[in-house]
Formats: C-alpha cells, structure tokens, sequence
C-alpha cells in the first residue's frame, strides 16, 4: 500500500515539471519572432508613461513622467473618487454683455472716422434686444446720427452693405433705377442732391440705398422707428424715429400693415362719415401735406379701411391720441416718411 502512494505522488510531481517545462517552451521570447505582434498604426492604443527593467528580474514598474505631474497634488481630498470633473461645455456662461463696453468701442469708431463700424456695433446691440429701455434709446440716438449721413446723406460710404453706386448710362430713368432697388425716386432725389428727377445725366454716378424702408410705431412711445432689411430684430438697421399722434380711445389698430397704393402728395380731404370735402392745400385740410394708405394684413389691421399716414395741421396732437384713428406727422417729418416707403413693398408695424 505504502509502494502505491509513493508512486501516486511521484507521477504527481512528474507531471507538474512536465506542465512548467512545456510553458517555458511555449511563452519563452523568441528572437526571431521580435516585432512580428507590432500593431498597425491605426491599431495602437494611446502611449503610455515609460518604464524600466531593473536587474531583479521582476515585472516592470512605470516611471512617473516628472514633468507631466509638476505643480498637481500628491494627495486627493478626503472622499475624493479621483477621476476628474470635467465641465460640460454646454453648461458653460455665455459671455457677459456690456452695454458700456460697446458704447465705448462704437464711440472710439465713431471719433476715429470709420462711422459704418460706429454704427454697426451699436445697430447689433439694438437689434439683439440686449439693452434696457434707457440704454435702448441711446442706442436709437448714436444710430440715427449717424446714418443721417450713412443712409440719407449725400455722402456715399461704400463699407455700408446699404450703400450702392450706380453708374448712369444713356436712356436711364431714375423710376426705374429706384425700382430696382425697392426705394422711390424722390427719396433718390434726396440723396443725390437733385431737385427733380429729370436732372438725372448720363455717364454720372449716383448714391443708391438697397430697400426697403419699413416702420415700426410704438403706441405707448409715441414714435414711429424707421428700419432697413426688416421691421425691426435681427436683421434689422435702425434709421431713425420719427413722432407721431394716435387714434383717441385707442382707435389705432395694433399688427401689420403694408403700404398701399395712390400714395398721394397735397391731397383732398374727403370725411370718413361725410361731411363737408376739404381740398388740397386749404389750410383747413387735416391730412396736411402728404396721404400715405395703409392695407391691413396682419392682426387687428386686417379688413379695416380708410386708415393711413398722413400730416396734420395741429402739430400738438403729436404725442397724444387725438386722431380718428391714422397715424399723423407734423409736415416736415411726413414729407420725408413719404420719399422712404415704398407702395406695397414697406410694411407698418404698430405694437403697443
């Protein structure tokens, strides 16, 4: 019994050399076969830190790369997992706006003779609603000045995506050339400095502002903003306001109106309910010195009629709610708002 153990435990031993021998065998490194497991480029992982073999024989120990780790904390904090915390970007503030730094850098533009980026950086501002309703109207102020020279002026400024030069050729019209470009030809006539459109001469070159020009009336302002690309937003350029007075009882419709046609210069007065007919420059006639017809197309506008844009010969009802209903201007400012807005292609805005 005894000789039958022994023999058990030697075959045992025998065959756990054997399973040790066939291992060195097998997983011992081959010369020849150095550099054969490389992989691809593109198949790599990413570089780890280096390390060294020492003389023990021992597996080896990675060598902290000093200079990567300079300046960080040995220690974690108590608690700390010691993964780190990375900030979602998405979840990053948005820089601060500040109305005084862009007001600073528009009136350093402004001094320095460059008035198209004076405007612009301020018209951005205006027109991101970014700015309080006192900072707003400052705004207004700094723009409008402005573009009395950039957009109604004669000067012509061709940094301004606004501004164009036209070079006039025989046979040219100047109807034709404000079509083309969605303005009027007395509003080219201003510009230009010609008194009539029939001065216009060949191999001349005119200053020419891409339209339209559009309103936007404020009833609790008072004030009618004039805009070019839209009516006022994004995308809009601020021209300049003008005062206006109001329907009483708040007869003024508010939504969106869009200039009709029969745009009419001294025109006669004929009453809405009837009554006695006013002609055109009777110093009785209560539209004054211009008639601008408003169609409805948006909100409370639609399907009401007779409405419009016109002069007064009682210049303080501005700023007050006195009219039937249409929005009126003192003379001055309506002959100008006429020479701006286009038939059916201006809008008028009126919000509250």
């Amino acid at each position: 019994m005894a000789r039958r153990q022994a023999s058990r435990v030697a075959f045992a031993l025998l065959a756990a050399a054997s399973v040790v021998a066939l291992s060195v065998y097998f997983f011992k490194p081959d010369a020849s076969d150095k550099g054969t497991d490389k992989l691809l480029p593109h198949e790599a992982g990413p570089a780890l830190p280096s390390a060294k073999m020492d003389n023990s024989g021992e597996a080896p120990k990675l060598v902290k790369n000093e200079s990567a780790f300079n300046g960080l904390p040995t220690t974690l904090p108590s608690g700390s997992t010691g993964l780190p915390t990375i900030q979602n970007a998405t979840n990053a503030k948005p820089p601060v706006f500040d109305a005084e730094v862009v007001f600073k850098q528009a009136a350093a533009k402004r001094d320095n003779g460059d008035l198209v980026t004076a405007r612009n950086l301020m018209s951005d501002a205006l027109a991101a609603g970014k700015l309080d309703s006192s900072d707003a109207d400052s705004a207004r102020t700094f723009v409008g000045q402005l573009n009395e020279k950039i957009i109604l002026g004669t000067q012509k400024f061709p940094a301004d995506p606004y501004n164009k030069v036209w070079k006039v050729e025989s046979g040219h019209v100047l109807a034709k050339i404000a079509k083309r470009f969605d303005v009027t030809p007395e509003f080219l006539c201003r510009i230009n400095g010609l008194s009539s459109p029939s001065k216009l001469r060949a191999d001349s070159t005119i200053k020419v502002i891409q339209g339209p020009f559009h309103l936007v009336v404020s009833k609790s302002r008072f004030e009618a903003d004039v805009y070019l690309g839209s009516a006022g937003g994004p995308g809009s350029m601020y021209v300049k306001t003008f005062r206006v007075g109001l329907g009483s009882d708040n007869s003024t419709p508010t939504g969106t109106w869009q200039v009709d046609l029969n745009k009419l210069v001294n025109p006669v007065y004929y009453p809405t309910h009837g009554g006695v007919i006013v002609a055109a420059d009777d110093p009785k006639n209560p539209l004054g010195e211009r008639w601008i017809p408003l169609k409805g197309v948006e909100g409370e506008s639609v399907g009401k009629e007779s409405y419009g844009i016109h002069g007064t010969i009682d210049p303080d009802s501005i700023g007050k709610n006195m009219s039937m209903g249409c929005i009126r201007l003192i003379n001055e400012d309506v002959e100008q708002l006429y020479d701006l807005l286009v038939e059916e292609k201006s809008t008028v805005k009126v919000v509250d």
